[in-house]
């Protein structure tokens, strides 16, 4: 049986993606192409590292588990990234997410950080999002 990590991945790019508008026009990546070069890339949202740990507390095979989300802009200011970063908190804080195989996820942002990226150009946004889910 999975441990739902790959499919809360999935759950998270479809909650994204559907979002109205699309979060960066759907330009939500966990393999980012590796040009980042190109303006046309900008902005977009990088799916990054997970921790699960498990809930040996309850009964339910629950995990809480913890993914990081990368914003990248390429805009002169940190404007564009506060307003992706808050794009993601109305659509993931608070949120039911449908996973498959788990009975129950639901998500919340836990924080978010903005900053100059050390090649002076693009600017980077990191969210967590912690996700507890139940099989």
């Amino acid at each position: 049986m999975s441990d739902g990590s790959a499919e809360l991945q999935v759950a998270l790019y479809t909650a994204l993606t559907a979002a109205d508008p699309a979060i960066c026009e759907g330009r939500i990546y966990d393999d980012v192409p590796r040009d980042r070069t190109d303006p046309s890339l900008y902005p977009f949202v990088e799916i990054g590292d997970s921790q699960a740990l498990a809930d040996d507390v309850s009964c339910s095979n629950g995990k809480d588990e913890f993914v990081t989300l990368h914003v990248w802009s390429r805009d002169r200011s940190k404007k564009a990234v506060k307003d992706i970063a808050g794009q993601i908190f109305d659509e993931l804080h608070a949120a039911s997410l449908t996973v498959t195989g788990r009975a129950s996820a639901h998500a919340f942002v836990t924080n978010t950080r903005v900053f100059n990226d050390p090649d002076g150009i693009t600017r980077h946004g990191v969210v967590t999002v912690r996700i507890l889910h139940h099989a």
